[in-house]
């Protein structure tokens, strides 16, 4: 008698892992793009003739601009809310199998963290859109300095983004990313090209986050906020020096890197349905 039950119940779960996996590989795909433009427009910027800001919200607005843009972007918010529904079923369900132990818990809360800002991004473009929100914004870092308190809250920003530069560099240190890969997926020269545009990916990662997370100490500690540059006004900093232009070549390629990166993990990334 329960067995037509448990037969249903079985297909229920086999049907929800199966999509929970496109949603998965088509919130990577979306993420992949991003960030490709990121890089490019990084890269525009060395040489001063990009109108775009570097970072999502630039990368957005290019795709705005393109010829049906307003149905590209329509894709874009569905990839950026399957990136989002993803992170958090990460979070709740522990797929990855991080844990409930400190480790595993920090990791599951940046699942939390990732699904909730790449959500809020596909808000931002969903008004964008609509012409809700200009392209002028005021200065985050402005308005929370000027609270009680701010202070010590943009250090605390400051030092998360350094930390999650020094994650980004130990697994390009490690390359532990692959191991969410179908082995039996990859040739071992395809293993071989992933890993190291991974890793350079993630160097491209370490670099941006690292210099938002100094930026935003610096600006705390001198209690200025002009000196809180975002990436884009980051770029404009370093590119006045020979050295720092170097970096920012470095960082253009390692961003555009990251996007091919998630095109990997869209297409060989093990889900739940795999």
């Amino acid at each position: 008698m329960l067995k037509p039950l448990t037969e249903f119940a079985e297909g229920v779960e086999e049907n929800t892992h199966f999509w929970i996996g496109k949603i998965g590989r088509f919130g990577y795909t979306i993420k992949g793009v991003l960030y490709s433009i990121v890089g490019l427009i990084t890269f525009q910027g060395l040489y001063s003739y990009s109108q775009y800001k570097a970072g999502s919200k630039g990368a957005i607005k290019a795709i705005h601009d393109w010829p049906f843009g307003k149905f590209y972007l329509v894709i874009v918010i569905g990839g950026l809310l399957s990136y989002c529904l993803w992170r958090l079923v990460q979070a709740i369900t522990d797929v990855e199998d991080d844990g409930s132990k400190l480790k595993g818990l920090v990791s599951r809360f940046g699942y939390i963290c990732s699904g909730l800002m790449y959500g809020s991004l596909a808000v931002w473009t969903t008004l964008y859109i609509f012409n809700k929100v200009s392209g002028i914004e005021g200065s985050t870092v402005s308005k929370v300095l000027s609270f009680p308190g701010g202070k010590p809250l943009i250090i605390v920003a400051g030092l998360i983004n350094l930390g999650v530069a020094g994650q980004h560099l130990l697994m390009a240190i490690t390359a532990s990313y692959m191991k969410d890969y179908q082995e039996d997926e990859l040739s071992k020269k395809q293993e071989f090209i992933w890993k190291w545009i991974g890793r350079l990916g993630m160097l491209g990662r370490t670099s941006v986050f690292g210099m938002i997370g100094t930026f935003l100490i610096i600006a705390a500690w001198r209690g200025d906020p002009e000196k809180a540059k975002g990436l884009e006004a980051g770029l404009k900093y370093l590119a006045n020096d020979k050295l720092g232009t170097v970096f920012l070549l470095f960082t253009a390629c390692g961003v555009i890197a990251y996007g091919l990166y998630c095109f990997s993990r869209a297409g060989y990334k093990k889900f739940i349905s795999d």
